[in-house]
């Protein structure tokens, strides 16, 4: 998972979500403001759902909006 804070043209922080290949990716905000990914792995062989926070992705150094 790459995330960019200037419109992709740089992708500074990074954090890995499956160690093998993965393709395909969609993600979602969801209720309560996690993200959702949902990618095709092993060969196009198994559908992955995985849910994180930005806090998770960016190691505690981004909380996201204030409220």
């Amino acid at each position: 998972m790459r995330l960019s804070y200037d419109e992709g043209q740089t992708w500074p922080i990074g954090r890995t979500i499956h160690a093998g290949v993965a393709a395909y990716s969609s993600l979602a905000v969801l209720p309560g403001g996690r993200i959702g990914l949902l990618a095709d792995r092993d060969n196009y062989k198994t559908l992955t759902f995985a849910s994180f926070t930005l806090a998770w992705l960016t190691e505690g150094q981004d909380q996201g909006p204030k409220r």
